[in-house]
């Protein structure tokens, strides 16, 4: 068995001029994924703020007050984290997208390239 490189990029050893047409729709899959759990985040952290936001509104003790603020915080947090993490997948599968250049029958318009 072979051991992978270590290395904060786990995909620098892969040859990307060797991509097939399940490679390109791979990079596309794994872009909408992304996508998809910023969304998550973007959920995760607005129900984090608003459940804080509405503790501290809406009821009374110092206690829920902090439990509130630490729920807002949690929610910034949430959504930070997600947004750095979607920028970090979305900079490899861009650095993908580069250097592998998409051939005609990986679903691009047909029309395009018969003129």
């Amino acid at each position: 068995m072979t051991r992978r490189p270590s290395s904060e990029k786990p995909h620098e050893h892969v040859d990307l001029d060797g991509l097939g047409v399940n490679d390109i729709l791979s990079v596309d899959r794994t872009a909408l994924a992304n996508e998809q759990t910023l969304l998550a985040y973007i959920r995760t952290a607005l129900t984090f703020a608003v459940s804080g936001g509405s503790a501290i509104q809406f009821l009374d003790g110092a206690v829920i007050d902090a439990i509130g603020y630490t729920f807002v915080a949690a929610g910034v947090l949430t959504g930070i984290i997600g947004a750095l993490r979607f920028r970090t997948v979305r900079a490899q599968v861009q650095r993908i997208e580069r250097c592998a250049p998409r051939s005609p029958r990986a679903g691009g318009d047909e029309r395009e390239q018969e003129g």
